[in-house]
């Protein structure tokens, strides 16, 4: 025990000095008291004596340091050595910017002996926010990330010359792209692809190509369209020791969400070039007719209301249920099969909402608000009404 107690802080010593990382201290750790210990039972055995409390705490001893090797071993001597944490950042999780990272990678542009140093952390999570780099004037270089345990997420817009090198010792590798990138040299579109109900300003789907690879001590290459046709790009060199590494491509452009299975396209919401989500209309550059979800409940609504007094007034002859052979499941979905009275709402409905340029929820709240109170006040107020400041 006291040879292990002094082992133990002889490491800690060295680490304490910066010539060894914390991750490198903890292997260190851990496979110096397996050894002491295995070399106990041994001696035991050999003076024909039981290993007692050792055998129990070599068992224990095991059982951690096989995982703990097996991480290690998958582990570069650069990560190992990092000593920096994320650890006190918003969320425990640095995010790196293109105002943060373009001073740097403008230094290394065109010199390809230079690989510009992002950083090197023991554990925790980075972001590579590369939404704002500006496409077509990407910097010509390399530069390089390493996290021992955690997470590396990079975020890109569609268009940006743009090339990753992920390594993961014991991870996952994954991204989701709009665009076809090459993976591994090959199209991620043979993969196939999804799409979520998101379309452009032109209703034109937008498809998201998935990759994802479990990976041992592996390497995955990806390379956007931009950067194949240019011939340039920014080039990242990523590590993960043990955790994941992920790629984020957004549209640079306006893309909405909704459903374009009616005459009306029906908007949820919509997301600018920025990443931001709006919710009010119009969607900008939209030239097509589009109402918002709740002014679809309420058409939807009223369809119903007028398919129910409709069949009500019936007389009863050979046809007691006009809607019989309707299949409208009521829903705003899809009315291509509302016929009759309810069509007929429904078609109003939606005329006066893209006529008013408003939602009727947005219109019933502007006439509550403009009614008189209840109790007007005797006297006119002597106040003069101030002029209104534009806000961002």
């Amino acid at each position: 025990m006291g040879i292990a107690c002094c082992c133990i802080a002889a490491i800690v010593l060295i680490c304490s000095t910066g010539r060894m990382g914390p991750l490198a201290a903890g292997v260190a750790i851990v496979g110096t008291i397996t050894a002491l210990l295995g070399a106990g039972i041994v001696i035991s055995a050999l003076r024909g004596r039981r290993g007692g409390w050792m055998t129990a705490a070599g068992w224990l001893a095991v059982l951690v340091a096989l995982p703990t090797v097996a991480i290690g071993a998958n582990m570069s001597g650069t990560v190992l050595s990092a000593r920096d944490f994320t650890h006190g950042a918003p969320n425990n999780t640095v995010t790196l910017t293109w105002d943060d990272l373009e001073p740097q990678l403008a230094a290394g542009d065109g010199n390809a002996d230079m690989v510009v140093d992002l950083g090197d952390y023991a554990v925790g999570s980075v972001v590579l926010d590369l939404r704002d780099m500006p496409a077509g004037a990407e910097p010509h270089t390399r530069a390089r990330l390493s996290v021992g345990v955690g997470d590396v997420k990079v975020r890109t817009a569609t268009g940006q010359n743009l090339a990753v090198d992920a390594e993961v010792g014991m991870g996952e590798f994954t991204a989701d792209f709009k665009d076809n990138w090459l993976a591994d040299g090959q199209p991620v579109s043979d993969g196939g692809y999804w799409q979520e109900d998101r379309y452009r300003v032109d209703g034109t789907s937008i498809n998201n190509y998935g990759v994802a690879h479990w990976q041992v001590d592996e390497t995955t290459s990806v390379t956007s369209p931009a950067a194949r046709t240019s011939g340039t790009a920014l080039m990242l060199d990523i590590e993960v020791g043990t955790g994941n590494v992920r790629i984020d491509e957004q549209p640079s452009e306006v893309t909405w969400y909704g459903n374009q299975n009616n005459e009306v396209w029906i908007v949820w919401y919509w997301v600018d070039a920025d990443g931001d989500s709006h919710e009010e209309l119009p969607v900008p550059g939209m030239t097509h007719d589009a109402i918002d979800d709740d002014t679809a409940s309420i058409c939807a609504n009223a369809a119903a209301d007028a398919r129910a007094t409709e069949a009500a007034t019936e007389d009863g002859a050979e046809d007691e249920d006009p809607y019989e052979d309707d299949y409208w499941d009521g829903s705003w979905y899809d009315v291509s099969s509302l016929t009759g009275a309810g069509r007929e709402a429904w078609d109003n409905c939606v005329s006066e909402a893209l006529e008013s340029g408003s939602s009727p929820i947005a219109d019933a709240q502007a006439e509550a608000s403009a009614s008189p109170s209840a109790q007007p006040s005797g006297e006119p107020s002597a106040a003069a009404t101030a002029t209104p400041t534009a806000t961002d």
